[in-house]
């Protein structure tokens, strides 16, 4: 994409590929963009977002238990956990959704416990934000994951 500046058409060995929506590919075209090629910029998405969900699994966590340590302690075994460090290092989508997956699950939280109106409405958009940000990464799986949490709820 940076070097013929089709941002539409993804390319991988001058052959189209359309397997995963074009989302998770313009967010690491500009990060190569913004940081040259290098193995900085490829791996920088992946990390910032493996950050940002454990930083969301902590609010959450707060939104739950109102709890420091314990949120603390969530963030952490997330962080910590194999499969997040080896996946959270690697230029794949995987992390991308992640975090789009769980910040709609937190908007979901917020929406529950948030006692006005305008709080509630904000948070179901950003739901909707969030869900729609998961489908132009990866297809159709973040809205799958979003919804079964959604309707497992028993509300």
């Amino acid at each position: 994409m940076l070097v013929s500046g089709n941002w539409s058409v993804p390319y991988l060995l001058d052959i189209r590929y359309f397997e995963k929506p074009v989302l998770g590919y313009w967010i690491n075209c500009i990060a190569q963009w913004l940081f040259g090629e290098s193995h900085f910029a490829v791996r920088i998405v992946v990390v910032t977002s493996t950050l940002l969900t454990g930083w969301l699994i902590y609010k959450a966590a707060m939104v739950v238990w109102r709890n420091s340590a314990l949120a603390f302690n969530a963030m952490t075994v997330f962080l910590s956990s194999f499969l997040v460090l080896a996946i959270g290092t690697y230029n794949i989508l995987d992390p991308i959704v992640t975090l789009f997956v769980t910040a709609a699950m937190y908007s979901f939280l917020v929406a529950l416990s948030t006692p006005n109106k305008t709080g509630k409405i904000i948070a179901y958009m950003g739901i909707g934000f969030f869900c729609a940000l998961g489908f132009l990464t990866k297809g159709f799986i973040a809205v799958v994951f979003t919804c079964i949490s959604f309707f497992s709820h028993g509300n």
